[in-house]
């Protein structure tokens, strides 16, 4: 945490992030050097919702205008390119009506939730490390002359089950670490995107599925034949 230079006479601002992926978790300490008065925030900014704002509560940012008049735009020949000539005239203060928000958080639900983002990607490390150790045995057994094999078939179909069963508990996750991310002032929720049930992986894993059960019937076709000659 450093302090923030920005702050009013006579007051003390600190402000520290961490971020998994979509979800930033910012905490801020506010402390008056004259009265030892302390003010804690806590905030969750989610890339996942998208909120419109009304003019009344939005927030104002300045900026360079820009010039219409003098500025050129001309296409290269063929049509193919661009040309830009851009000039700015003076600044403009203009309201940010789209964007994301801070969500503020109870002190024991920031950390709860934080210690729950550790926990899940801890999850998906070690199982992405299961997956890819049975991936790399049946790789391995596929460079042998005899790779129509149970233990082959059973490393398959340990990937393709796990491949499978990562939708559902991302999606289990999702609505079980679900909290109200309602704007604390007055904001029109226009796009949302999580949590959603990942239809492509579980297509993958069942498609792995398959290839595992045609190396099964392989397996069985070649133990019939062996038995026959």
């Amino acid at each position: 945490m450093v302090p923030d230079k920005g702050s009013a006479e006579g007051m003390a601002n600190y402000t520290s992030s961490i971020r998994f992926l979509d979800n930033t978790y910012t905490y801020s300490f506010e402390e008056d050097l004259e009265s030892g008065e302390t003010d804690e925030r806590f905030y969750l900014l989610s890339l996942d919702e998208l909120f419109r704002f009304m003019p009344s509560d939005s927030v104002l940012y300045r900026t360079n205008a820009i010039d219409v008049e003098n500025s050129q735009i001309s296409r290269l020949a063929f049509g193919f390119g661009m040309k830009k000539s851009v000039n700015y005239g003076g600044q403009v203060t203009v309201p940010i009506l789209v964007g994301h928000t801070g969500i503020p958080l109870e002190r024991e639900s920031f950390f709860r939730h934080i210690r729950m983002e550790l926990f899940y990607r801890s999850l998906i490390l070690i199982f992405l490390f299961v997956m890819v150790w049975y991936l790399r045995r049946f790789v391995i057994k596929l460079q042998n002359a005899d790779f129509f094999t149970d233990e082959n078939v059973r490393n398959l179909k340990i990937v393709a089950f796990l491949v499978m069963l990562a939708p559902f508990l991302d999606f289990l996750w999702g609505r079980i670490t679900a909290i109200d991310k309602t704007a604390p002032f007055q904001a029109n929720l226009i796009s949302s995107n999580g949590p959603d049930f990942m239809f492509g992986t579980l297509l993958f894993g069942l498609i792995l599925w398959v290839v595992a059960w045609c190396f099964g019937h392989g397996v069985s076709m070649q133990r019939e034949q062996e038995l026959t000659v």
